[in-house]
């Protein structure tokens, strides 16, 4: 038991006390009154004769009671306090992880109350706040502090170290559930970014100098905390996670070991080569379930039913081929058994663009389904379409004949002047890629770029001009000594048996949007530009000098720049937007004409528009996106081939899913790994508590004093 204000108590006591004896000690003053007779007065006679002053004090219930009642004041004043096996810290970090998995309805299964993981972790987190411990009344001891860090793919400060608990308890409180996955690299930065880095004095080996104070990197100083991460233990990086070695950290487990969910993991859609209009939509789905589920899926379209199937998706197994070194989610994935996986396909024919759901119906099996999140995928598809191309050549040679085999809706072969006619009328827009061979069209003057609005793949040129490159002329025989094979456009072919005959020295400025995707020991050989209303793939050597064309890695390059060309893609970086296609967590990031105006997103159906503003070159950025779901760009101006128009506005759709089998996957950790150690739920479960006692001493004051009122006012004498 410690005492938080023991001084003032013996103050207190100090003075109430002899006051109170006092009282009963002091001889009483009588008034003279003259009688007739005394027979009646023996026993205030004897009064008189034993109310001497300073008396021996005679036992006096009244006496003991009024003593018992200042006790229990002056302990309550003293403010008692039995503290729990473990003393609590002076700083407190709250970690919540708010995740898709924490919204699984297993919070607390040991009982009728169906509530969400992430619930049941604020009211676990609030009963530490309620352990904390407050200031002395006279400073003779400081409040603890916490902090409180809400995190999923990414982490937001809630409230930052305050001894106050009523707004910790409000922060906690208004932790709103995400949808991504989760993460904790990014929280546990920011509870090392309270603390100051640990400085080294280094003097060179002088002792007579005091040393020059220098930073180490990845270690702090300060007073140790205690990290509280209130989680399943569903964390993609935990074991790449340090925390600082002087801060104790405790991991509160959410939710069952053995949670049983069946989600989809995977949703994407796929026209036919040969025919677009042909559509064939996928999905995957897992199960962490012990026994094999059936499970319903149907195929929305735009909102209206259009199929659905019954499949099977088999029991969660244990699998041999995976290791340790391949856990994603806060523990060995070899030590649990991995989930049950089917996928389903729907082909149909579909024209114009669409958004396609696939829903599973599940019922109300509430414990064969933990979380509702993943039980939808969203796909925003375009419009069947197929690109014209048009080759400008003053000799084609190679070009239209290796063109003719893709399903092109157009391929015409013209001479740079009968396509210079075209771009003085406008026609030119009709075609969705130009192939430049050993030409460049002329650019307007006032832009000043190195190529005009369209979609260009150039051989044997150099575009020059503001973001242009620099031609540096000829150079010799040539072979590809490094290549960016992770482009879409390069994955699908290998660059090394290619020999060029007579290369071309090119140079990128420093201050161009130009990257190099191949290099040969002269410079690069394969360059992608992009500028406001431009996108070009550029060989600046002369293929018909080079092997190439004898290949058929040069029929693939040909189909893979034309595809990759006209699609929706500006950069690698876009790569995951080319389908509209985002997860919770993720940026949303897209490019809308330069003329677009009143620009607001907005969560459909119901949510809330909100005004953004693009920049110069059109480019939007939004989120990160906190839910599953459409997301819907609104904007008046110019309108592009797969949006839609209505009463004056242009809208485009995007689908946001979770998509992730780590997330899908609910059971809890057995234990959570990071980086420098192994933590066990039951570590987390011996919270810090400070138990009261002057409430109590207080009541029984008031007790005592209505028992003494009772024996007064009845005149008991002991």
């Amino acid at each position: 038991m410690t005492w938080a204000t023991p001084m003032l108590a013996i103050i207190a006591a100090a003075i109430a006390v002899p006051t109170l004896i006092i009282l009963y000690f002091l001889k009483l003053r009588r008034r003279d009154v003259e009688i007739s007779s005394t027979l009646l007065w023996k026993k205030a006679i004897q009064d008189l004769q034993a109310n001497a002053p300073f008396q021996r004090l005679r036992r006096n219930l009244l006496l003991f009671l009024q003593l018992l009642v200042l006790a229990a004041a002056i302990l309550a004043l003293a403010q008692p306090q039995i503290m729990s096996q473990r003393t609590t810290g002076e700083l407190k970090i709250i970690m919540i992880d708010r995740s898709a998995s924490m919204n699984a309805l297993d919070g607390q299964p040991d009982t009728t109350r169906k509530i969400s993981r992430l619930d049941r972790a604020k009211e676990l987190a609030i009963d530490e706040v309620n352990a904390m411990r407050e200031a002395g009344l006279f400073g003779d001891q400081k409040a603890d502090q916490a902090m409180v860090i809400a995190f999923d793919t990414t982490a937001v400060v809630v409230q930052q170290f305050t001894s106050d608990k009523d707004a910790l308890r409000t922060a906690i409180r208004s932790i709103q559930p995400g949808q991504g996955p989760s993460a904790l690299g990014e929280a546990m930065q920011l509870a090392k970014s309270r603390k100051p880095p640990r400085i080294f004095l280094d003097n060179a080996g002088d002792e007579s100098q005091a040393g020059t104070p220098t930073p180490v990197e990845g270690l702090t100083a300060g007073p140790p905390q205690q990290i509280h991460i209130f989680s399943d233990g569903r964390l993609r990086d935990a074991d790449r996670v340090v925390p600082a070695a002087e801060d104790s950290v405790f991991f509160h487990a959410l939710g069952d070991q053995t949670a049983r969910n069946i989600g989809i993991t995977a949703v994407r859609a796929e026209r036919s080569y040969e025919n677009p209009v042909d559509l064939t939509v996928f999905a995957s789905i897992e199960s962490t379930d012990a026994v094999p589920r059936d499970v319903d899926v149907e195929l929305r379209v735009d909102g209206v039913p259009v199929a659905t199937r019954r499949i099977r998706v088999p029991a969660s197994f244990a699998s041999a081929t995976v290791t340790s070194d391949s856990r994603t989610d806060g523990e060995p994935a070899a030590s649990r058994p991995a989930p049950g996986a089917t996928g389903i396909a729907f082909p149909f024919a579909l024209a114009q663009g669409a958004l396609v759901e696939v829903r599973l119906i599940t019922g109300d099996d509430v414990a064969g389904n933990v979380l509702e999140a993943d039980d939808r995928g969203y796909l925003i598809v375009p419009p069947a379409r197929q690109t014209a191309v048009a080759v400008v050549s003053q000799s084609d040679i190679f070009l239209s004949e290796a063109l003719g085999g893709m399903p092109l809706s157009r391929l015409d072969s013209l001479t740079p002047t009968q396509y210079q006619a075209k771009l003085a009328d406008g026609s030119a827009a009709e075609y969705d890629v130009v192939l430049l061979d050993r030409y460049l069209p002329p650019t307007s003057s006032g832009r000043g770029e190195p190529l005009p609005p369209g979609r260009w793949l150039v051989f044997g040129a150099v575009p020059a001009g503001q973001g242009g490159l620099i031609d540096e002329g000829d150079a010799g025989v040539a072979t590809i000594i490094d290549a960016r094979t992770d482009h879409p456009v390069l994955r699908p072919l290998t660059l090394d048996p290619l020999v060029i005959g007579k290369s071309r020295r090119v140079r990128i400025p420093s201050d161009s949007n130009a990257r190099s995707l191949a290099d040969t020991a002269e410079g690069p050989a394969i360059i992608e530009m992009s500028g406001v209303e431009y996108r070009a793939l550029v060989v600046p050597w002369n293929v018909e000098q080079s092997n190439w064309p004898f290949q058929v890695n040069y029929v693939i390059f040909l189909a893979a720049s034309v595809e990759y060309l006209s699609s929706d893609l500006f950069s690698e970086a876009e790569a995951a937007g080319a389908a509209r296609q985002f997860r919770p967590g993720d940026i949303l990031v897209d490019r809308l004409p330069l003329d677009a105006t009143s620009v607001d997103v907005t969560r459909v159906p119901g949510g809330t528009p909100i005004a953004t503003t693009p920049t110069g070159d059109g480019r939007i950025t939004f989120g990160p996106l906190e839910n599953t779901g459409v997301y819907r760009i609104r904007w008046t101006g110019s309108a592009g081939a797969t949006d839609v128009v209505d009463s004056g506005r242009v809208s485009r759709f995007f689908a946001s899913n979770i998509e992730s089998s780590a997330e899908s996957d609910v059971r809890r950790v057995e234990k959570l790994v990071l980086g420098s150690q192994t933590l066990s739920p039951e570590q987390g479960e011996t919270r810090a508590e400070v138990r009261r006692l002057w409430p109590w001493l207080l009541l029984a004051a008031l007790g005592i004093i209505m028992f003494e009122w009772f024996i007064y006012n009845r005149k008991v004498y002991v």
